[in-house]
């Protein structure tokens, strides 16, 4: 048990701000170009997960180089990023449309952990610096970080499932990896937050939280304790749920509501 909470870091995309149905009907539309929908891929992100292990916090590229591979094709690095930029378009007309509201109950526990607990937060995602500008604007969320808290695609070389991003949260934050807990969706980003420093979990003082498991991943490879917080459609998955605690998930929690989540970060911090 970690003995004191002392920062956290916190996936934006799926822990956030819940727009993987949007993501997916991107990828959809890739897949029905590439002529796959055979396997069974639909609008649910759940019918990418299991035909391609860790798509859902995999991120586009990933993604995509698996789709390829899939129709017989090989994932050139000019080939994936023209069907990225076809991913991209559908992402972007549909978010145009759409109003994006964080996921509820997360801005009172992100007020909660700085405010009334003093603990510093940085967001640390995979997404693009676009993206993030444009859901940081419309939901509110960029408001609730300091600019110099924020890690996302373009900051590092190696993106989760490695630990880089978590690295560099925490030193914006002034901790060692191994001080950080994550609130992590992915099974990636778990390793990712566990992986950078060789730690044990009552060593870690800084919190992850992630929605999935390649997001997990990558928290607890960069020695943070994680806390899984998946998306509620994916929490009902007892599957998923599982792989996000094989991924290194200390707890996991389907809403930011859940009283247990508070009480839970409230023992950590006393």
């Amino acid at each position: 048990m970690v003995k004191r909470l002392m920062a956290a870091a916190v996936d934006l995309e799926g822990t956030l701000v819940d727009i993987e149905k949007i993501h997916f009907l991107g990828l959809l539309a890739v897949a029905r170009y590439l002529g796959l929908l055979y396997l069974g891929f639909t609008e649910d992100p759940q019918s990418f997960e299991r035909v391609i292990t860790g798509a859902i916090g995999g991120g586009d590229r990933f993604v995509i180089s698996e789709l390829l591979k899939l129709a017989g094709e090989t994932p050139t690095k000019e080939r994936v990023e023209e069907l990225r930029l076809m991913k991209v378009e559908v992402v972007n007309r549909l978010l145009a449309r759409r109003i994006v509201r964080p996921r509820p109950g997360s801005k009172a526990v992100i007020e909660m952990l700085r405010d009334e607990l003093g603990v510093p937060i940085a967001v640390c995602s995979l997404t693009d610096e676009e993206l993030a500008k444009t859901l940081f604007a419309k939901s509110g969320v960029g408001l609730w970080f300091p600019a110099n808290h924020i890690v996302l695609q373009s900051d590092v070389k190696r993106l989760k499932p490695f630990p880089d991003a978590y690295i560099m949260a925490a030193l914006k934050m002034g901790e060692e990896p191994s001080r950080i807990v994550s609130f992590e969706d992915s099974f990636s980003g778990v390793q990712a937050a566990v992986a950078a420093e060789k730690v044990v979990i009552d060593q870690s003082r800084v919190f992850v939280f992630e929605d999935s498991t390649v997001g997990a991943s990558a928290a607890r490879s960069a020695g943070s304790m994680v806390i899984g917080m998946p998306t509620p459609r994916n929490f009902r998955d007892k599957r998923y749920v599982a792989a996000l605690k094989d991924a290194g998930a200390e707890r996991v929690f389907g809403s930011w509501k859940d009283p247990e989540l508070a009480h839970f970060l409230r023992e950590l911090a006393s």
